[in-house]
């Protein structure tokens, strides 16, 4: 199992979704914080006000084959940090044909960070056939519709802050930066590895941008059903 890396100030927010064909997905999300630490009832209250704030920016934009499951919040500033969570069990608005459990929109959450590798973005479960542009493409108007509802979700999270909590940004997260080569088997081959931060650095998100490309989330492939 790989070693914690801490986020110093930082809450993570996880939202759970699941689909009537037994695939689940999740998103992660992030925002440091200024002042004193939450306690597990205040992550609690949080998560409750993400829930809040999925149902009403963004689940009309979602199949009403998927339902939104939980929102879980947890402190990682250490490994033992608080954690809060909040249930739900609201269905998405669409009801147009299906489209596969994996195809997704990606938003990019833009920042002032210039770099090569994977940049922080979220694959949310949105999109029927009425929003496809073609095969392989939604509408610009529902990508940009999307990226709005998302960035909408982001904010009127930030504003379930507990008291006490400064001021709440929403960042992505860095966790890892470079890598080293690490060998293994036999004869010796070689294998790239990502290098762990000491503790995690920070990057204010800047805006939110939908792709028109249909994106594609494999692990919801993955039945929660036996």
């Amino acid at each position: 199992m790989a070693s914690f890396i801490p986020a110093n100030k930082c809450v993570r927010l996880q939202w759970v979704f699941t689909n009537a064909d037994g695939s689940e997905g999740s998103v992660r999300w992030y925002y440091t914080y200024s002042g004193v630490a939450p306690s597990g009832a205040n992550l609690t209250a949080l998560a409750g006000t993400a829930v809040s704030a999925i149902d009403s920016n963004l689940l009309s934009l979602v199949r009403d084959t998927w339902t939104s499951t939980e929102v879980i919040a947890v402190d990682l500033t250490a490994d033992m940090g608080p954690e809060g969570s909040s249930p739900d069990g609201t269905a998405g608005g669409l009801s147009g044909g299906l489209i596969p459990s994996e195809a997704c929109v990606v938003v990019s959450q833009t920042t002032a960070r210039r770099y090569r590798g994977g940049h922080s973005r979220v694959y949310l479960p949105c999109g029927d056939v009425t929003k496809l542009q073609n095969a392989g493409n939604w509408t610009s108007v529902f990508a940009a519709d999307v990226a709005a509802a998302w960035g909408n979700v982001t904010a009127d999270t930030a504003a379930g802050i507990w008291a006490g909590g400064g001021v709440f940004t929403s960042v992505m997260c860095s966790f890892y930066s470079g890598y080293t080569w690490e060998t293994y088997g036999t004869p010796v081959k070689y294998r790239r590895v990502a290098t762990p931060r000491a503790t995690a650095a920070f990057y204010d998100v800047l805006t939110f941008v939908g792709k028109q490309k249909i994106g594609t989330q494999r692990r919801r492939i993955a039945s929660t059903t036996p």
